[in-house]
């Protein structure tokens, strides 16, 4: 029967183009077969063993792994694989689900309130509500932030902290802020990766703070129309510290794994730990 199964992952290697590890899970898959995997199609060119590199095969059967060759784009890991009987069905169903996604990504990016843009929005209401979430690494930094943001008075806009509380930034706290049109602010706290992303995918501005008044300065500025242009920190790399180990004259060592971009040398570094800059 034709073969159905799952895409594990995926990557563009330079000699064979998009590889994507499959496993088959029902049915045969030859050589030559129309298939499509998500967004992606194709015909099946070539399939490689997972365990030993070199080793093709002509056909794989249920509960067998393979690298597989001949996809137009790299599918997504989860997606199910399907056999179909001509290469036009396997284009036509791929392009249909790449404009659902586009129509998809499309809708859900609506424009929500920054700092910049607040200044621009004044007026159109008669009163208008700054939603914000603040986060901050200890309570009493909450309370400073809190009491300096009530001597903020502003005629035509109202502040008001939705959430106030200890710990990093996570993914429901940028839900939340998709949600009621809010900006996030952190001190001292950053972003985990999955907020991190989510953020930029659903347009939810960030702001980190490591100076109370920084933030009461900003918001003032922000509602005066004076507020200068966000500056952006653009990491280079990531890396996770596994173990440190000290030698004398030279201190503490950390051994690292870098889990992206790039790390190097005279450059500067923030440590974090639970999401709290150290």
């Amino acid at each position: 029967r034709p073969a159905t199964g799952t895409s594990l992952e995926a990557e563009l290697h330079e000699g064979r183009g998009v590889v994507s590890k499959m496993i088959v899970q029902n049915g045969t898959l030859r050589i030559g077969d129309a298939i499509v995997c998500g967004t992606a199609y194709g015909r099946v060119k070539a399939m490689y063993d997972t365990l030993r590199p070199g080793v093709t095969h002509d056909e794989a059967g249920p509960s067998m792994t393979i690298n597989l060759t001949g996809f137009d784009v790299a599918p997504e890991a989860g997606e199910r694989l399907y056999v179909l009987d001509d290469i036009a069905a396997a284009r036509q169903i791929a392009e249909s689900r790449q404009g659902k996604s586009r129509l998809a990504t499309l809708g859900s990016a609506t424009r929500h309130v920054t700092l910049e843009n607040l200044f621009e929005r004044l007026g159109q209401r008669e009163t208008q509500t700054l939603n914000m979430i603040l986060r901050a690494d200890v309570r009493g930094s909450i309370e400073a932030i809190q009491k300096e943001l009530t001597k903020l008075e502003h005629p035509e806009v109202k502040i008001k902290i939705l959430q106030a509380t200890v710990g990093g930034i996570s993914e429901a706290d940028v839900h939340l802020a998709d949600a009621s049109d809010a900006i996030i602010i952190g001190f001292n706290v950053v972003p985990d990766e999955g907020a991190r992303s989510l953020a930029d995918q659903r347009g939810v501005q960030i702001r980190r703070y490591d100076i109370i008044y920084k933030v009461t300065e900003d918001l003032k500025a922000a509602l005066e129309g004076m507020l200068k242009p966000e500056q952006r920190e653009v990491d280079l790399g990531r890396a996770l510290v596994q173990r440190t180990f000290t030698i004398s004259r030279v201190g503490t060592i950390a051994g690292c794994r870098v889990l992206a971009g790039v790390i190097q040398r005279n450059v500067r570094a923030r440590l974090i730990r639970e999401n709290r800059v150290i």
